[in-house]
């Protein structure tokens, strides 16, 4: 992910502590700055060299994810046959990509909801306003395999 993402820093803990109870060890990349597609293929890249036999990759947001994917079509990497591939932000571009790109869906607009109401609490009382915890959605799409049940691989 980016370094001074803390959202994407929070994600990132939240995967490896599952990845960790799964008996997964997962390989944690940042992404360079600048362009964040052309960040996702360096990432590939390094992966692919740290871990040459690696079957799925996940990043901080599907800019990323969509950046490794054409880096894997460019290097003839099946996808998923070979490598899966999940981003994080259901971007609109997400669904138009040949395959789909599977990603976690946020629900930006109760987000957009909480956080005016957080301000507008905030200006009008001192205490430091509580943390809301929201859930997200797993989008399957052609990025990564089907027939597994992504709540229990």
């Amino acid at each position: 992910g980016v370094i001074e993402d803390v959202r994407a820093h929070l994600r990132r803990d939240g995967f490896i502590g599952q990845a960790r109870k799964r008996g997964v060890q997962a390989a944690v990349l940042t992404a360079p700055p600048g362009d964040a597609l052309d960040g996702g293929g360096v990432i590939l890249n390094e992966l692919l060299n740290l871990r040459p036999r690696i079957t799925a990759a996940a990043f901080a947001n599907d800019h990323l994810a969509t950046g490794a994917l054409l880096q894997a079509q460019a290097q003839n990497i099946a996808v998923p046959e070979r490598l899966a591939l999940l981003g994080f932000g259901d971007f609109p571009i997400s669904r138009h990509l040949h395959p789909g790109l599977s990603t976690v869906h946020t629900p930006t607009a109760e987000i957009g909801r909480i956080a005016a109401a957080t301000v507008l609490k905030w200006m009008s009382s001192p205490e430091q306003p509580a943390n809301a915890a929201l859930d997200c959605t797993l989008i399957v799409r052609g990025s990564t395999k089907a027939g597994l049940d992504p709540h229990t691989a």
